[in-house]
This record gives C-alpha cells, structure tokens and sequence, in this order.
C-alpha cells in the first residue's frame, strides 16, 4: 500500500508525493463502501429474515429505507469506479464521505 505525503511550507501547500496504486485505492475505498452499507442494512435484516420464513412482514418504511441505502452504495461505488487519478478519487471519496 502506498502513500500520500503533502509538503507544507509557510502554510502553503508546495509539494505533493503519491506513490498509491490507484486499482488499489478504489478496491479499499469500494471495501469502505460495501461495509458501511452491511452495517446499515445489518439492523434490519432480522426483520427481512423473519417474512423469509414466513413471520411478519417487512414494514414498508423499512423496505424503502434499505433500497435507498443499496442505492446510494451503488451509486458511490460506480462514482469511485469512473475515476481515473488518484486526484479524482480523492475528491470521489471526500464527497461520498459528506453523505
């Protein structure tokens, strides 16, 4: 795994030294996604289990609010797989982080 190194002087950014692999970066950063996604879902999924079996269903609002986070997961993910250089990922990245 590589690095990222920012060279400050006088409080102006003057230097920037990257030797990250960018394949590398998007599969870590995809990996952040997809987890966080996992964790979200993780609350209800004894809800989706229980219907599975044949128990009560699924409230609807909990039907909708776990597309919307398997929509935003995808979306973020298709974003960090359009960029090109570690620049673009970067800002990818920051952005997906505000959501």
């Amino acid at each position: 795994m590589g690095y990222r190194r920012e060279l400050w002087k006088d409080g102006k950014l003057i230097g920037v030294h990257d030797d990250r692999n960018i394949e590398e970066e998007k599969e870590r950063i995809l990996d952040e996604i997809k987890k966080r996604a996992s964790e979200l879902l993780s609350a209800t999924d004894w809800m989706v289990l229980r219907a599975a079996e044949g128990g009560k269903s699924v409230p609807m609002e909990v039907l909708v609010q776990r597309d919307t986070i398997r929509k935003i997961s995808d979306e973020e993910e298709a974003v960090i797989n359009a960029c090109e250089t570690l620049q673009q990922l970067d800002q990818c990245q920051w952005m997906a982080k505000m959501r």
